[in-house]
C-alpha cells in the first residue's frame, strides 16, 4: 500500500469517526423514566445548594430562599398538612451562601448568615413564634448550643485566612475565646470543639481554658459530638470516613457508587448511616469527536450504614436534559430517622426511609 493510499484510507475512518460522532440524539423516551422520588412537599425558588433542616419542635422541614420580590425568607413546611410559613423576610440583603444554616438540637432555633453592602451578619428565628433575632455581625462561620441558648462564631482576624471565635448568648453578652474556629458544642453545651490552623482543641465555655488534641487536623465536611465521642465525617472520591478523636481511629466504606457527590451529605445522629447522591448518565449522544452530552440523567440517594456495610437506595429520579446543578442538592433525616426530606430541581421532597440493618 501506496502512501496516499494509506492516507486516503486514514482519512475514511475519521471521515466515518466524525459522522457517528456527530448524529442526533436519541430520543429520551425510548428510555422507561419511572422513578421513586416520594411526595412533594413543597417548591422552592432556586434551583441547586438548597440546604434543609428539620425541627423536632414543629416537625417542619426549614429552608432560606428567594421570594419573588428578591427578597431574602426563611420558610417552614410541614410535611404532613403541606402547610408553608414564612419565619421571617429581609429586605436588602443576599445569602452568604445558604449553606451556612444551621437548627439547634432542640429544633428550637433555625440561624443563618445573610450578607450585604457592610458584610456578614449572623440571625436566628425561634421556629415556634418566628421571632427574629440579629446575634452579630461580620460573621464567618457558626456553631449553636444543643439547647439554642448559645452561639459560637468566626469572625476575620488579620487576615481572611485567620480566625477568631466568640461565644455570644442569644440575648446579649459574648466572651472571646482567642483564635480558631467553631465546630461544634458539646452534648451539655458547656465545651466547645474548635479548628486553631492545624490543630484541634476543646474549649470550656465559661472559662475559657483550652485543651489540645493529638487527633491529626484534616478537614472535616461535618463534626459531631455524640456522648463523649467527638467525629468528623469527610468524602474523598468514592470513600467515606469517620474520623474519632478520642481515642484517635478512622472508619472507612467504600460503596462503590458511581459519580458519588461529596458535597451534599448528611450523617445520622448516632453517626452511622450516612445519605449521599450519586449519578449515572443512563443514555447520552455524541455531540464531537470523542464528546458526549447527557440526555437522561439518574439521581439516586443511597443509605450507607457504617457498621453493617450495608448500601440501600433509598430514592431515585430519571431527568430528562438534566442541568449540573440539578441534583446538588441538600438532604437530611427526619427527627426519628425514618424519613428524608430532600431538594431536586426547585421541588421539596419526602421520603420514607426503610429500615437499615444495625
Amino acid at each position: 500500500m501506496t502512501s496516499k493510499e494509506a492516507a486516503l484510507k486514514l482519512s475514511r475512518v475519521f471521515l466515518l469517526l466524525f459522522f457517528f460522532s456527530c448524529k442526533l440524539p436519541t430520543d429520551p423516551d425510548d428510555l422507561d423514566m419511572t422513578d421513586d422520588r416520594g411526595a412533594v412537599v413543597a417548591t422552592t425558588n432556586s434551583t441547586g445548594g438548597r440546604h434543609l433542616v428539620w425541627s423536632r419542635a414543629t416537625n417542619e422541614i426549614l429552608w432560606i430562599d428567594y421570594d419573588r420580590s428578591g427578597d431574602v425568607v426563611a420558610q417552614a413546611v410541614n410535611p404532613s398538612t403541606f402547610e408553608i410559613r414564612t419565619l421571617a423576610s429581609y429586605s436588602g440583603v443576599g445569602l452568604y451562601d445558604d449553606q451556612h444554616i444551621a437548627l439547634s438540637d432542640d429544633g428550637e432555633c433555625f440561624a443563618f448568615i445573610l450578607r450585604d453592602n457592610q458584610g456578614s451578619s449572623l440571625n436566628a428565628v425561634l421556629v415556634r413564634t418566628g421571632d427574629a433575632s440579629l446575634i452579630t455581625t461580620d460573621v464567618h462561620s457558626f456553631v449553636i448550643s444543643p439547647d439554642h441558648r448559645l452561639f459560637a462564631y468566626a469572625y476575620p482576624s488579620y487576615s481572611e485566612t485567620e480566625y477568631n471565635v466568640e461565644v455570644c448568648a442569644l440575648v446579649g453578652g459574648e466572651k472571646a475565646l482567642g483564635a480558631g474556629r467553631p465546630l461544634c458544642f458539646s452534648p451539655t453545651g458547656e465545651e466547645l470543639l474548635i479548628a486553631i490552623d492545624t490543630m484541634y482543641a476543646v474549649v470550656n465555655v465559661s472559662s475559657g481554658q483550652r485543651r489540645m488534641l493529638a487527633t491529626p487536623y484534616h478537614y472535616g465536611q461535618l463534626y459531631a459530638w455524640v456522648g463523649s465521642d467527638m467525629c468528623s465525617f469527610y468524602v474523598v472520591g468514592n470513600q467515606f470516613n469517620v474520623t474519632h478523636f478520642e481515642p484517635y481511629w478512622v472508619e472507612t466504606m467504600e460503596p462503590g457508587l458511581s459519580n458519588a457527590d461529596p458535597t451534599f451529605f448528611e450523617w445520622s445522629a448516632d453517626c452511622r448511616t450516612a445519605l449521599v447522591w450519586s449519578t449515572e448518565c443512563l443514555k447520552s449522544h455524541s455531540v464531537g469527536l470523542f464528546q458526549t452530552k447527557c440526555d437522561v440523567l439518574e439521581a439516586n440517594i443511597h443509605a450507607l450504614h457504617l457498621t453493617s456495610k450495608e448500601v440501600r437506595r433509598v430514592a431515585f429520579a430519571r431527568i430528562a436534559t438534566a442541568k449540573e446543578n440539578s441534583t446538588r442538592n441538600g438532604i437530611v433525616f427526619s427527627p426519628d430517622e425514618r424519613q428524608i426530606a430532600y431538594v431536586l430541581e426547585t421541588n421539596v421532597y419526602v421520603k420514607d426511609l426503610p429500615l437499615i440493618t444495625p
